[in-house]
């Protein structure tokens, strides 16, 4: 039954994807500057979180969308549609991201943000946050260049941070530290690397198995944190930014892993 009910749910998910690249596509040739340019995203990201039955509790005060660049830990690519239900901004991705299948047409349409890691390149992307905060307002960054099993925040890269001390950058720059905890999976409590692996994307986990068994999963609870956001004008050097957003994130993650452990443990005591 849950095998039936898996190829349900990506069924409906792949006519999603393909509704919103050609509805998308069309806003974006002929109404690229429209207000609504964020809704069909947002559709996107929430409709995506439904059929996956991901829910999220959002906890702190979000800064507001003007000239803010929104820093995360990341443990899954569904962490993607979370936050764009939450913040209808674009992302900072890499950019080998421009020439995934589908996925990258996606996020090219929705004005996502490329980061070259070449020298030569970097004015050429403080330029284009540099628009994109005119044009969006703000932006969503993983900043630890990749995802974990969310037990731990990896070191920020710190060349990311460079950028946002840009001259052109520096003096009107917010950044605001989120961390995403994940606390349930398949409706109960994580508890082992298992668990985990239901929602969480990252390492060697290969893509086909892992929508599968998300799909055949009850899905997953995150809690979404939001903490006082950083002025770039304040930081003196790239490290110690970096490290100050990091600390701020690492240090939500572990208490809320801390309290989720008691409610595992509340959990199981009462299941027994």
């Amino acid at each position: 039954m849950r095998s039936l009910i898996a190829i349900f749910k990506i069924f409906i998910f792949l006519l999603l994807c393909l509704f919103c690249l050609i509805t998308q596509g069309i806003v974006h040739s002929l109404f690229r500057n429209a207000s609504f340019y964020r809704a069909v995203p947002t559709f996107f990201c929430k409709t995506g979180k439904a059929i996956f039955r991901i829910k999220t509790t959002i906890r702190g005060d979000i800064a507001p969308t003007e000239n803010v660049i929104y820093v995360a830990n990341h443990i899954s690519d569904m962490d993607i549609p979370v936050l764009g239900s939450i913040l209808p901004v674009s992302f900072i991705s890499k950019a080998d991201v421009r020439n995934w299948p589908i996925f990258g047409q996606l996020a090219s349409i929705n004005k996502t943000v490329y980061i070259e890691r070449s020298r030569d390149a970097v004015q050429r992307c403080i330029k284009d946050i540099d628009e994109a905060l005119e044009d969006t307002g703000a932006l969503i960054l993983f900043p630890e260049g990749t995802s974990t099993d969310g037990s731990d925040v990896i070191p920020f890269k710190s060349s990311l941070f460079e950028l946002f001390l840009s001259d052109k950058l520096k003096d009107k720059l917010m950044v605001q530290p989120v961390t995403i905890t994940l606390t349930h999976t398949n409706g109960k409590p994580v508890q082992t690397i298992e668990d985990r692996d239901i929602y969480g994307y990252y390492g060697d986990i290969e893509m086909l198995p892992h929508i599968w068994n998300l799909a055949k999963s009850k899905g997953a609870h995150l809690i979404v944190d939001f903490m006082p956001p950083h002025h770039a004008k304040e930081f003196d050097n790239r490290k110690e930014f970096a490290n100050a957003c990091h600390k701020d994130v690492s240090d939500k993650l572990k208490g809320n892993l801390k309290e989720n452990t008691a409610n595992a443990l509340d959990f199981a005591d009462k299941v027994a």
